[in-house]
């Protein structure tokens, strides 16, 4: 099937893998544009006893098709992962009355930013306000529902600031300002980051505790690599934006004793690498494009480009000013051992995000749920 024979297929036989009580029940496909102007088809199954109901895309069910996968097993998944969404989001309380959206007043103390490529997101920027940083644009949002791991959000879009009625330097503050109670700043060397990651489960194989665990995978990570640190946010999501904080660009050169360089690892968390590795933003901007182009989705890449702070002058600047590469030119980047080392988590977020359980499926009804 081709890719619109595969949505009809998607939509007309989907409610077969669901609860009974959605065998009736309303659908829709949507298009969305998402970071980096990537266009995603989004599939809503209304659920008939609530108000909300999960988007599943299927732009990537059809790529596990287009390799092999069979399509009963297919919508089987989609199926499992709608479920898997809606019952923790029939929990979700909203942080404020959502016909109160346009009052600032009222959603003022759930504004958060976020950070995107500013070339890559011409688009998805035209009809929003955003702060510009270097070739970076910083965009504000509304917490809406959800918690601290699962963030239903509001763009703020040209329309809704203007309802405000307020400035951009006034909304740039307030966003910046609420980032520490939505989603507190975590700023941690790699291994410590590498620990974090891996300790469940290990310790979950195992049968251990999981600080024995943890003491486990820190004794057999090496410790001659360079100086690498994190710097995201405590649920690892949407994250790199805090390193646009003039505090938190300060305190990080306050740690480290100096001069830094950022390496843009996704739009979930930076790198941060002290100048004292003596190493050149040139060979770390091919290690950064390399890595976007092997183990970042095309959605969630921030730059192809080196970031530097001088602790001096206090100031955040990109290495070079030339354009960077896109990501589809990028793709054509040498792999190398070093950057998969130097950047391991990348390639583990991947796997750490990914929702769509592992199942196969006969063509019948789930009863459960």
């Amino acid at each position: 099937m081709n890719y619109n024979e595969f949505k009809d297929y998607v939509k007309e036989h989907v409610l077969d893998y669901l609860p009974e009580q959605y065998k009736n029940a309303n659908m829709d496909i949507r298009q969305a544009v998402k970071n980096n102007d990537v266009v995603l088809d989004g599939l809503t199954i209304f659920n008939p006893n609530g108000n909300m109901s999960p988007t599943i895309y299927l732009n990537a069910a059809y790529e596990e098709y287009q390799q092999g996968m069979d399509i009963e097993e297919v919508v089987g998944k989609i199926a499992d992962s709608y479920i898997e969404h809606i019952e923790p989001r029939e929990e979700y309380r909203f942080n404020f009355d959502l016909q109160e959206v346009k009052n600032y007043e009222v959603v003022k103390d759930f504004i958060y930013p976020k950070v995107s490529n500013l070339q890559s997101n011409v688009n998805r920027l035209s009809n929003i306000p955003y702060t510009q940083k270097e070739d970076l644009a910083i965009t504000y949002h509304i917490w809406a529902n959800g918690n601290e791991e699962s963030m239903g959000s509001i763009t703020i879009n040209n329309d809704l600031m203007e309802m405000y009625g307020i400035d951009m330097d006034t909304l740039h503050e307030q966003a910046m300002n609420n980032m520490d109670k939505i989603s507190p700043l975590k700023f941690e060397s790699i291994q410590e980051t590498m620990v974090k990651m891996m300790a469940s489960d290990f310790a979950q194989e195992e049968g251990i505790p999981l600080e024995e665990a943890k003491d486990l995978i820190r004794a057999s990570i090496p410790n001659d690599g360079p100086d690498l640190y994190c710097l995201t946010n405590e649920v690892n999501v949407n994250g790199a934006v805090y390193i646009m904080r003039e505090d938190v660009q300060q305190m990080v050169a306050e740690k480290l004793g100096g001069d830094y360089y950022i390496l843009p690892s996704s739009v979930h968390e930076t790198l941060i690498l002290p100048k004292s590795e003596n190493m050149s933003f040139q060979r770390l901007q091919t290690m950064v494009q390399d890595v976007n182009a092997m183990c970042v989705s095309e959605e969630e890449v921030l730059s192809d480009g080196v970031y530097q702070y001088d602790s001096k002058s206090h100031t955040f600047s990109r290495c070079d000013k030339q354009p960077e590469l896109t990501y589809k030119q990028a793709q054509g980047m040498t792999n190398n051992m070093e950057v998969k080392e130097l950047f391991a988590t990348a390639e583990n977020k991947q796997e750490y995000d990914s929702t769509t359980p592992n199942h196969t499926h006969e063509p019948i009804k789930h009863k459960g749920h």
